[in-house]
């Protein structure tokens, strides 16, 4: 919850990269249409940035606390769809 206050701590920007492609192959089979290949990279370099941080102090709690998250690390994932009929 934002009460509207600003802090001394200041976060910089950064930026990630992400990476799709897909392919279909058609295929002539009675039941199989088509096969669709999907490649997905996130985080494509790794870079470690932050994308969101927090700080409480007293008296909104009862000692002062950091919070900070990080982008996930590089993540890569293989879908495969196929349509039939």
């Amino acid at each position: 919850y934002n009460t509207g206050q600003t802090t001394p701590y200041k976060l910089g920007g950064f930026g990630i990269m992400n990476f799709s492609a897909a392919y279909t192959y058609q295929v002539d089979a009675s039941a199989l249409k088509s096969v669709k290949l999907e490649l997905n990279i996130d985080n494509l370099f790794n870079r470690r940035s932050i994308y969101n941080s927090q700080v409480a102090e007293p008296p909104a709690v009862a000692t002062r606390y950091n919070w900070v998250a990080y982008e996930p690390p590089l993540f890569a994932g293989l879908t495969v769809t196929a349509k039939l009929f």
